[in-house]
């Protein structure tokens, strides 16, 4: 369980790299949101990743990409406050 849980931060934590350098080094918002949203997909609990595919939403006016992704999440999100958090949002 503990090596599950290490390799779902390494992802992450690699994912969030590869997707600050799409967004700050390579002006690429495209790619950044799709890894942005992979983070988001792969481990929800990490603020970050939701952090910035809201930024770059607001900062394109495009929300359709974002409201997929929270759609796609909350029947699996576990926590009820979570969910609740990502519907409000959605909202």
């Amino acid at each position: 369980m503990q090596t599950v849980l290490l390799d779902l931060e390494v992802q992450t934590e690699y994912r969030l790299r590869i997707a600050r350098a799409n967004l700050t080094e390579l002006s690429d918002t495209q790619s950044a949101f799709a890894t942005y949203g992979e983070a988001f997909l792969g481990d929800p609990t990490v603020p970050e990743s939701l952090e910035a595919l809201d930024r770059i939403s607001t900062e394109s006016g495009d929300w359709l990409p974002l409201v997929r992704l929270l759609e796609e999440q909350l029947p699996r999100m576990p926590a009820a406050l979570v969910a609740r958090d990502l519907y409000l949002r959605l909202a």
